[in-house]
């Protein structure tokens, strides 16, 4: 084994002896083989040590160290393992959690391609029969880079879906404290600040599995006073360490960014405002107020109180968003929360016991109840069972007694509850965590139904399987069973199904049959809801449920009747497209009304308004205005003019970002008002995209607004040339919100192009088109550039020196918002093919998400640099270029090098957006489709390379590129 792994791998250990073997197997089997596994037995009781001795011993796997210590807490045990760890990087796992098989390698590949400090992976939470992703992780993972301030890092606090750079864990010093509560919370937010790149990997990497309540070792698991002030010694830790994070940060920026510097202080002041949401919504309400009849009173009276401190250093829309509207099945009092008197004077669910004879299972029963986080419940128990309970709920509050036999039990337990849904159960269930709350939720959004029903599942060992009988009663997701049929019988149980409460009541004598009969009657005669997702586990299996049958069909045909729904089911799972469902079309109109709507109130009545305010006021001749529509800081289309206007020592240059697609709606408002002042007073305003914030009114003379534009030539459509495709809106919407209104100069690369962008910006014959060059492309000419960047390249890639570069740089796919990146080239044939002379550089259009991975076989020739190299300095190494239908081919012509077209999708893609020229006449080089095309022609590029047609495209698209664009673009406005 090599000295120096790639991982380290901890795994403190406590008492684990029954459970750690699957967490050491899940390690052994990882595909990442450079890893070390470190143990850390912290001082067990029980047999951990030997079991880990004994599976090192039998494995002879010697990446596995067994470390023994005192007992110090999980975070002493994973120091001490941080201490041993030799790896580049550091994962955390737990003893009893599982991990999937590709997991490492996953991270690790993440982390390498994009040099990462830190990767945050997906990952599952596992409770009994429930699996689920949190939304926060998912919408973290689904980034291109993560932001330390990002609103979401701070709901993912867990060590064990991420790796971390052991390098920064050490130079800072960065270890797990001695807190009681969120020690894991408060080191990640220390290592977080601390990371130059955080990266999101959107692969699930880490299971968590949560215990059972019923392996929990007391019965209450009291919150106490010691409870409520480790929280708070917790929040605080989390505070302070959020407010170092952004000192370091802003000493990093330095003050002369005054435009970072504003937008860390915003970001800080978010986090801040999320911040103290979370410690309400998570650690008051979820952790301590939702188990409030396991939680002492006084911890109640106290958080009530830190709550409305809390509330001081909320945004008032923070607030409603985060903590009003999720308050789901909690009696709150102005947000606030109540006493357990009200909660027991005014439940939201009632459980009505009855029929269980064994003091174990009653007890049991209550433990999942009272574990569940639904504090707003009341238990109606059978007089007769109320002397086998433990004296411990016998004091309980919200517990009453009905007085009746097993015949008459349900009647009057249905006139003494005070719930808004009763839940009658006559046995043993297993009640998780988060059910009950799961149940009411959808209960409250689906009203006007006599009852819900789910299905029941068997507990074997520490599997939950269904049971297939009463499976067969559940229909499809698309409804193929008919809802009224004879299989119901095989879910005539009480102890499956919620009730409304006034419904039932409305009904005339609802328990007067038999309990077979009543079932019957309900699922003839009323309005129901099946939910197959959301599994209830019991002690029955198929016998008992086909016991309670009277049907002989249904008896005789029930397995053929649940194959032929699972085919069904598999069917639909394994479609291509998945059929969206009423709601979700509901909700897409709805966002699409919601957009709609913003944008017309914007661009037609609030810029235009803002604008009419400001404009009286005098044009300011030495401010110049450079603004960035999409993109968050300064992109290279304007940093050379940036340059050249500031050799003017009167200028005033303010840059301005309005972070479209970037940022949130109100962000983005607030952004375009600042601008719209800036703006209404500018002499002059450069800008690099569509800008629409000043397409609904007109500005004065005076301001003269010059359109850089991004990019050279005229290749893909855009604008108003895409009205009849379907990458473009309609024409209708085009002139009515315009997006190149305003103008008085738009810069392009030819005379041969005007006429594209005339069509495109709707400037036909006005004069505004003018072939200047494209500012961008001067620094080309400059020889000391032209070798610094092709030393920035070498200096980050030192395994491409000696070899020719391939620069594969695609456009995207699909519209902007959700843009995808191409994923057809096949890199292990071209590594296994070019390997020797040639290294990939892999560059994709900065709008793509989800970008496709670098195989691990292939690291030595190809290298993902989108995250982390600019196309400038990428063109001016690469010996030859791959692209499909980006732009940059007429910047890469300057250096008239090979070019070969990756157009696999030719025909698609032209209907979706399409090309101001005929795509094969236009591209200089071959077209191909496959990547066996590609590879052929490189390996015969000295005698099939035309120079001469490069040199024609090159004069015909880029003619007025020379490298004084940017002098003469300053001389045609009048600035120099």
């Amino acid at each position: 084994m090599s000295t120096t792994p790639k991982v380290s791998v901890i795994i403190p250990a406590y008492n684990a002896a029954s459970s750690i073997v699957k967490t050491l197997d899940a390690v052994k089997n990882q595909t990442l083989t450079s890893l070390e596994c470190i143990i850390v037995n912290d001082g067990s009781k029980d047999d951990t040590h030997q079991v880990v001795s004994d599976y090192i011993e039998k494995t002879r796997d010697q990446r596995f160290i067994l470390i023994d210590q005192e007992n110090t807490g999980v975070g002493g045990a994973r120091n001490k393992g941080i201490e041993n760890a030799k790896g580049k990087y550091i994962a955390f796992y737990d003893a009893d959690d599982d991990v999937p098989a590709d997991a490492l390698s996953n991270l690790v590949s993440v982390a390498d391609e994009k040099r990462a400090d830190l990767v945050i992976g997906n990952m599952w939470f596992s409770n009994m029969t429930e699996r689920h992703q949190t939304k926060a992780l998912q919408r973290l993972t689904s980034h291109k880079r993560i932001h330390p301030f990002d609103e979401d890092i701070i709901k993912t606090g867990s060590p064990c879906n991420k790796l971390f750079s052991r390098e920064i864990m050490m130079r800072y010093n960065i270890r797990f404290s001695n807190l009681r509560r969120a020690e894991d919370l408060l080191f990640c937010i220390e290592f977080e600040g601390k990371c130059s790149l955080i990266a999101p990997c959107e692969s699930i990497v880490y299971t968590y599995e949560r215990r059972p309540f019923w392996e929990e070792s007391s019965l209450t698991q009291n919150n106490d006073m010691q409870t409520y002030k480790d929280v708070i010694e917790s929040q605080d830790a989390c505070l302070r360490a959020i407010t170092e994070n952004y000192e370091f940060i802003s000493k990093k920026i330095g003050q002369e960014d005054s435009i970072a510097q504003a937008e860390l202080k915003n970001q800080y002041d978010k986090l801040k405002s999320k911040m103290y949401c979370r410690f309400v919504k998570t650690n008051f309400h979820d952790e301590i107020y939702r188990f409030a009849w396991v939680t002492d009173s006084e911890v109640l009276d106290n958080i009530h109180d830190r709550i409305e401190e809390c509330r001081k250093h909320v945004f008032p829309y923070d607030w409603e968003t985060e903590i009003t509207n999720t308050s789901s099945g909690l009696i709150l009092e102005n947000d606030n929360v109540v006493s357990k008197e009200k909660i027991a004077a005014s439940p939201l669910m009632t459980f009505a016991v009855s029929g269980i004879t064994e003091e174990s299972d009653l007890n049991l029963l209550l433990k999942g109840i009272y574990r569940q986080n639904f504090p707003a419940f009341e238990i109606l128990i059978q007089e007769k069972l109320f002397d086998l309970l433990d004296e411990t709920w016998k004091t309980m509050e919200n517990i009453r007694v009905v007085g009746a036999d097993d015949h008459s039990f349900r009647d009057k337990a249905l006139r003494d509850c005070r719930g808004k849904y009763i839940w009658f159960i006559d046995r043993l269930v297993y009640i998780s965590r988060t059910l009950v709350r799961s149940l009411y939720n959808f209960a409250e959004k689906n009203p006007a139904r006599l009852f819900m029903s789910i299905p029941l599942y068997k507990r074997q060992a520490d599997e939950y399987k269904r049971i297939d009988a009463n499976a067969t009663s559940f229909t499809s997701e698309l409804g193929r069973q008919k809802r009224r049929t004879e299989y119901n019988q095989l879910d005539y149980f009480w102890c499956n199904k919620i009730f409304t409460t006034r419904k039932l009541r409305s009904l005339k004598n609802p328990f007067a049959q038999s309990d077979w009969e009543t079932l019957d009657r309900f699922y003839s005669n009323s309005s129901y809801y099946k939910l197959d997702r959301l599994p209830l586990v019991t002690d029955l299996d198929d016998a008992d449920v086909l016991n309670r049958v009277k049907s002989k069909k249904v008896k005789l045909t029930w397995r053929k009747k649940l194959e032929e729904e699972d085919d069904f089911q598999h069917k639909i799972d394994n479609r291509y497209e998945r059929v969206l469902t009423r709601a979700e079309r509901k909700k897409m109109r709805r966002r699409k009304n919601k957009k709609d709507f913003f944008r017309w109130v914007t661009v037609k009545l609030i810029y235009p308004v803002i604008y009419a305010f400001y404009r009286h006021k005098q044009v300011d001749p030495n401010k110049v205005l450079f603004v960035e529509p999409t993109q968050l800081k300064p992109t290279n289309s304007m940093k050379g003019m940036i340059r050249a206007v500031k050799k003017d020592k009167n200028v005033k240059i303010i840059q301005m970002s309005l972070g479209h697609n970037k940022v949130r709606k109100k962000e983005q408002l607030k952004r375009e008002i600042a601008f719209l002042k800036e703006f209404a007073t500018a002499r002059y305003v450069f800008t690099t995209e569509a800008l629409a914030t000043i397409g609904g009114f007109t500005k004065k003379k005076e301001t003269t607004v010059v359109q850089l534009w991004h990019g050279c030539g005229a290749f893909k459509r855009f604008g108003f040339s895409t009205a009849d495709y379907k990458f473009g809106g309609s024409l209708e919407s085009k002139v009515k919100y315009p997006d190149y209104r305003n103008a008085d100069l738009v810069t392009v690369s030819s005379p041969e192009v005007i006429w594209a962008y005339e069509e495109a910006m709707d400037y036909k014959g006005a004069g505004v088109v003018q072939a200047t060059g494209i500012s961008r492309t001067d620094i080309f000419y400059d020889d000391n550039y032209l070798a610094e960047a092709r030393q920035r390249v070498f200096n980050a890639i030192p395994e491409a020196k000696g070899k020719k570069v391939i620069l594969y740089a695609p456009t995207f796919r699909g519209r902007v918002r959700k843009a995808k990146a191409p994923d057809r080239l096949n890199i292990k044939a071209m590594c296994k093919a070019l390997g020797d002379d040639y290294y990939l550089l892999i560059k994709h259009h900065p709008h793509c998400r989800n970008l496709p991975p670098v195989p691990d076989e292939c690291r030595g020739f190809a290298k993902d640099v989108t995250e982390s190299m600019t196309i400038d300095d990428l063109i001016c190494c690469a010996d030859i270029c791959i692209s499909d239908y980006s732009s940059l081919i007429f910047e890469y012509s300057l250096f008239e090098k090979p070019m070969i077209f990756f157009a696999y999708d030719l025909e698609d893609y032209n209907d979706w957006r399409g090309f101001y020229y005929d795509y094969d006449e236009l591209t200089p080089g071959p077209v191909v489709s496959t990547t066996k095309e590609i590879i052929n022609y490189i390996k015969d590029v000295d005698a099939q390379f035309d120079a001469e047609e490069v040199k024609e495209f090159r004069e015909k698209f880029m003619s007025a590129c020379d490298g004084h664009a940017t002098e003469r673009i300053l001389k045609q406005i009048g600035m120099f």
